[in-house]
C-alpha cells in the first residue's frame, strides 16, 4: 500500500527492541519484520544461507538434526571478526532483499523492522525514520543473564561485536530509552505523534496555498 510508515527500529543484544515493537504494533496494528527471524529463515537446510554458511565454517557448522549449530557458530563469529565479516557478507545481501519485499508486501500503515544491524546490513536505507533503542549496558548483561541463560564473557563479546549504543543514538532520527519498566511508551506515543503533526502541518500548508 503507498503512504506507508516504515521504522527501522533499531537496538543491540538485550535494548528489548522486542517489548518496544510489540507496544507499537498494540497502538498501531503495525507489520513487525523480526530480522532476527528472517535471517534464520535464510539459513535454514535447503535455503542458499545454509550452504553459505556451510561452506564458510565446514561441517562442524551442522549439529546432529540437520540444523546449523548456532552455538557453535556464535563461538566462531564473536571470538574472529573476520569470520563474522565472512559470514555478514554472505547472508546480509539475502536478508536485506527479503525484508525490502516484506516491506513491499505489507498492507498496514506503520511497518516496523526489528533489527540489531540497521546500518551492518544495509537496512537503514529501507525505512522514512530510524529510532533507537537504547539502555545501558550493565541492564543489558542483567536481562541477557536472566532471559537467556547468557554469561557475562558472551553478553559483552556480543554488544562488542554489534555497533556501538552511543554511535546508533546519534544517528537515530528517535531514540527511546527502555530502562526497566513502562517508560519508553510515552517516547514512543510522542514519536508516532509527530509524523501525525507534520502531516497536519503539510495538509494545512498546501491548503493555504491554493
Amino acid at each position: 500500500m503507498d503512504g506507508k510508515r516504515v521504522i527501522i527500529l533499531a537496538g543491540g543484544i538485550g535494548s528489548g527492541k522486542s517489548h518496544v515493537s510489540s507496544y507499537i504494533r498494540e497502538k498501531t496494528a503495525a507489520t513487525v519484520i523480526d530480522t532476527d527471524r528472517v535471517a534464520k529463515e535464510l539459513m535454514a537446510p535447503g535455503q542458499p544461507g545454509f550452504e553459505r554458511t556451510v561452506n564458510l565454517f565446514g561441517p562442524r557448522t551442522v549439529a546432529a538434526d540437520g540444523t546449523l549449530d548456532r552455538g557453535y557458530l556464535a563461538d566462531c563469529i564473536y571470538r574472529d571478526e573476520a569470520a563474522r565479516r565472512a559470514l555478514n557478507a554472505a547472508i546480509h545481501p539475502a536478508v536485506r532483499s527479503e525484508v525490502a519485499r516484506l516491506i513491499d508486501a505489507a498492507d498496514t500503515a506503520v511497518v516496523i523492522v526489528e533489527t540489531a544491524l540497521a546500518f551492518e546490513a544495509g537496512l537503514d536505507s529501507l525505512g522514512d525514520e530510524l529510532w533507537a533503542v537504547d539502555v545501558d549496558e550493565a541492564t543489558r548483561i542483567r536481562r541477557l543473564k536472566t532471559h537467556r541463560g547468557m554469561d557475562t564473557e558472551r553478553a559483552v563479546a556480543i554488544m562488542a561485536a554489534q555497533m556501538d549504543s552511543a554511535d546508533l543514538a546519534a544517528r537515530a532520527d528517535v531514540v527511546i530509552r527502555n530502562d526497566d519498566g513502562t517508560a519508553f511508551q510515552a517516547a514512543v506515543d510522542a514519536a508516532l505523534g509527530r509524523r501525525e503533526d507534520d502531516s497536519e502541518d503539510t495538509e494545512f500548508n498546501q491548503r493555504q496555498q491554493r
